[in-house]
Order: C-alpha cells, then structure tokens, then sequence
C-alpha cells in the first residue's frame, strides 16, 4: 500500500508531466493560429509579450 508521501509525490510529478503537456499543445496551437493569421514575426513578439 502506498503511503500518503509516496501519493503525493506521484501527484506532484503527474501535475509536473501535464504542465509540461499544456505548455507544449498551446505553444502548437499558437504556431497554427500565427500561420492562419500570416502574422510577421514582429508581431508575434507583439502577441507573446502580452
């Protein structure tokens, strides 16, 4: 049986892998939308810098 540290530190690095998933799917679908939109790369830096 598992104990709570050990179900804890599991849930730590799952939360860690589905963060690391998030970022990489929005950082594509940005990439997509950038193309689709034909925005220059000045514009782009305009679009990440908030």
């Amino acid at each position: 049986m598992h104990t709570l540290r050990d179900r804890i530190l599991a849930l730590d690095s799952e939360i860690t892998t589905l963060d690391q998933t998030i970022a990489e799917r929005e950082s594509s679908l940005n990439a997509t939308i950038y193309r689709l939109y034909h925005l220059t790369p000045e514009e782009i830096a305009m679009m990440e810098s908030g």
